[in-house]
């Protein structure tokens, strides 16, 4: 985030010490919190003005703290299907397989003790098609097409 007071005037002076016309704010490097930035500037008759700006940082949310992946390979598959599941952040999930036209044909319920997820199903009893794979927690659901052959 860049702060700039302006042009046209001959000294700056912020209170982070910086004397240039704007400043940058690198605001993931800071801790949750309110910061004040001011700033005084004067122009070649000696005239001063102050301005400040209050900033309020505040604390990642868990779903920004986990990021979530999903892989699914082989994609078209014949016979079984492998799911990983990296940045699992929650406890249970919901995986799901449905039909190209929204019928559910499938839940598998996945209760989390790492971070990390591997599952294989078997898919050899589905005939071909496009699928629909959604994995469901109560912050978050992804969906990915599944190809059968």
């Amino acid at each position: 985030m860049t702060l700039d007071a302006g042009p046209g005037y001959s000294s700056y002076q912020w209170n982070t010490g910086d004397t240039t016309r704007s400043i940058t704010i690198k605001s993931n490097s800071l801790s949750p919190g309110i910061y004040t930035y001011r700033v005084t500037v004067s122009n070649a008759a000696g005239c001063e003005a102050t301005d400040s700006i209050r900033i309020e940082v505040k604390q990642k949310t868990e779903t920004e703290i986990h990021t979530l992946s999903v892989k699914i390979y082989p994609n078209p598959a014949s016979h079984h299907l492998n799911i990983v599941i990296n940045g699992a952040g929650e406890r249970i999930y919901r995986l799901q397989l449905y039909s190209i036209n929204g019928q559910l044909l499938n839940t598998y319920l996945l209760e989390n003790q790492q971070e990390n997820i591997h599952l294989t199903i078997d898919v050899s009893g589905y005939p071909a098609g496009l699928y629909v794979l959604s994995l469901i927690s109560e912050k978050t659901t992804k969906t990915c097409k599944v190809l059968i052959e």
